[in-house]
């Protein structure tokens, strides 16, 4: 139960060596929750009326919360999981307070909904830290402060405060990924199903579960093959020599009704959730509802570099180093040929494969409008500080992920590449999944480090708080504010 692994009341007092200091924090479900309720409610006291996305979101809310399931506003492009969640929860509310379906589900009881998921997801990203690092000597208060840092992320904490699907997405992301590494197959499809109710592309983290689920199956059987056990340490797949090899192994594999019946007793659950989603596509002519001309898939391949440098610049607390930063010069020197083509793949990816989304240039409101203007729109400096930063940002994450098999990292870095490539729309917030679930499994910090990724956290999130609310602007001809945001 969660309640047995985050307690509504906990006080840690922690000790950090390596900064000579004694600190003591405390953490109560109340506290978080009364701390997201004081922002939203200073965020609706400035901004009453549904603001960028929202305008779309809190009218098809208040349209389910009125029981007016059969209008759609045809702008939105996600599947109505966020609507039937506030719709039951605002609505049973209203019922217990005698308010009607449209006095229930105002602005700033819509944005509220996403308190729920702000402790929610507080709640099992300290389960993950736990259950990932089992056995290493992490303290409790070492997993709280992981969890507290991850949850302030800042992409993912700004929309905790706004009626957005993200919140929730990831909630439902995690307690799939979190049941899934439990061996909980049943539950985690059931949260997988409600994670795509919310965001489509989450379809691709309950894949990643099954993914693994195989090749847990095929690193288990390779290991206990009796011709390969001298190629074999720890359990883990480190090499197949030769083709052939490889393909007897396989054929033995997929012979073997034993094997067979173990894997498919565990996979089932995900290949259900896939086959289910495919029929939707069928059904629906894509996977995209509403507005499908704006969200076209192509092939944008730098996306992958930007989550790359996404990733390394939001890790700069927890991995740079001067040891760091010489061992990824060290590896450069120690593989050119895979340097030089690495290289070579960037810089073609980033002159042949990139898009530039009409959204993007149309809305200075977005930190993007920025980044692209000023730095990854221009080629030559876009490409100056992107093809270092990725290739050292690759470095840190095989470098972060070495604990995990082979097939691990591969099926993570297919992953990473379905829910990013396709996007022709720059937009931080599909890296969220693919940047919480790397830090999850990264190797733990030191409290130290972990003190310092807090503060940087606390500090983006204290200025871009600052920027929305304090230093609104307008555009010509058009009426009310306009504010910064990610």
């Amino acid at each position: 139960m969660l309640s047995d692994e985050f307690p509504p009341s906990c006080s840690q007092i922690a000790t950090c060596p390596d900064c000579g200091i004694n600190w003591t924090f405390k953490i109560r479900s109340q506290d978080v929750q009364a701390a997201a309720a004081t922002t939203t409610l200073r965020m609706s006291t400035t901004v009453r009326e549904p603001y960028m996305d929202e305008i779309f979101h809190v009218p098809q809310a208040q349209r389910f919360c009125a029981g007016t399931f059969q209008e759609w506003d045809p702008m939105i492009t996600t599947l109505p999981g966020l609507y039937l969640y506030s719709a039951a929860l605002l609505r049973s509310l209203g019922l217990l307070l005698g308010l009607p379906g449209k006095e229930a589900c105002t602005v700033t009881l819509l944005r509220l909904t996403n308190i729920t998921f702000t402790l929610g997801n507080l709640t099992l990203l300290y389960q993950l830290v736990g259950w990932l690092h089992a056995g290493k000597g992490i303290s409790r208060h070492h997993r709280l402060l992981s969890a507290a840092t991850l949850s302030l992320f800042p992409v993912l904490y700004f929309f905790n405060f706004f009626y957005y699907t993200d919140p929730g997405a990831v909630f439902f992301s995690l307690g799939t990924y979190l049941s899934s590494v439990k061996g909980r197959h049943g539950t985690a499809a059931v949260f997988g199903v409600v994670s795509i109710l919310f965001r489509q592309t989450n379809v691709i983290w309950v894949a990643f579960c099954g993914m693994l689920i195989v090749s847990g199956h095929v690193e288990q059987a390779w290991g206990e093959d009796e011709d390969k056990k001298e190629q074999v340490k720890k359990g883990r797949l480190r090499q197949m020599s030769k083709g052939w090899d490889v393909a007897k192994f396989f054929s033995r594999f997929l012979s073997s009704p034993h094997r067979l019946n173990g894997l498919l007793s565990q996979v089932w659950p995900y290949a259900t959730v896939g086959i289910l989603f495919l029929i939707f596509i069928i059904l629906n002519g894509g996977i995209v509802v509403g507005d499908r001309q704006s969200h076209v898939a192509c092939l944008h391949l730098p996306q992958f570099i930007y989550f790359l440098v996404f990733t390394l610049v939001f890790s700069i607390p927890m991995y740079l180093s001067p040891a760091r930063v010489w061992r990824c010069a060290s590896t450069a020197r120690s593989h050119p040929l895979l340097t030089l083509i690495l290289i070579m793949a960037s810089f073609c990816s980033l002159l042949f494969f990139s898009y530039t989304h009409p959204y993007l240039l149309a809305d200075n409101r977005h930190y993007t409008f920025y980044a692209w203007r000023r730095l990854l729109g221009r080629r030559g400096p876009a490409i100056l500080v992107l093809v270092p930063g990725s290739l050292a940002a690759g470095v840190v994450l095989n470098d972060q992920l070495h604990e995990h098999s082979p097939l691990w990292r591969i099926s993570f870095l297919v992953c990473v590449l379905i829910a990013t490539v396709p996007q022709r729309l720059l937009e931080f917030r599909y890296f969220i999944m693919p940047y919480l679930l790397f830090r999850v499994h990264a190797q733990p910090p030191p409290i130290s480090r972990l003190l310092v990724e807090c503060l940087l956290y606390l500090t983006i999130n204290l200025l871009t708080f600052h920027l929305f609310l304090n230093r609104p602007f307008h555009w010509i001809g058009h009426p009310g504010h306009q504010r910064f945001m990610w």
